[in-house]
């Protein structure tokens, strides 16, 4: 049972001159990542490896987090905005730990797609909303359609 923590990058600016992926956190998303690296932390959320989008927001709440976790982050080109889900799946193969789960920072409507298509599998993918800053697990049996479970959905309005 592989263990995948989706987290959606945390609030950020609107817009950046530099274009969209290097919008920052504001301050209300720095206190979201901080919020979600506390709990994860109190709860003994650790996984092996956290893997974020190049863009800018998605490595400001990685690295929140991580430093909570005492997990160093790394940059997943396959994160980006547009990720396909069986490209996920490929990628999550090749990059899955031996000793942990694994957590993914990224990108909306992206999320809800792959781990509609991860816990629905077949035609029809199940239906998930996936806020700013919301830990998400699935428990993956196998890395394809239908193959893991929703364990838990958290906005990060509930992780006191």
């Amino acid at each position: 049972m592989l263990p995948l923590y989706f987290l959606r990058h945390a609030d950020a600016e609107p817009f950046s001159p530099e274009g969209d992926a290097q919008r920052a956190l504001t301050v209300k998303g720095i206190a979201q990542a901080k919020r979600v690296g506390e709990f994860c932390s109190r709860a003994g959320i650790a996984p092996a490896v956290i893997l974020h989008s190049p863009y800018r927001r998605t490595a400001e709440t990685a690295e929140i987090v991580g430093r909570h976790l005492g997990i160093k982050v790394t940059p997943a080109k396959f994160l980006v905005c547009g990720l396909q889900p069986m490209v996920a799946f490929d990628e999550l193969h090749a990059r899955r730990a031996s000793n942990g789960g694994l957590m993914l920072v990224g990108h909306e409507p992206d999320f809800s797609e792959f781990i509609g298509t991860l816990i629905g599998g077949g035609a029809v993918a199940a239906r998930i909303i996936v806020k700013k800053a919301s830990l998400i697990l699935v428990e993956a049996d196998e890395l394809r359609p239908g193959g893991g479970q929703l364990v838990f959905a958290l906005p990060v309005k509930l992780l006191l």
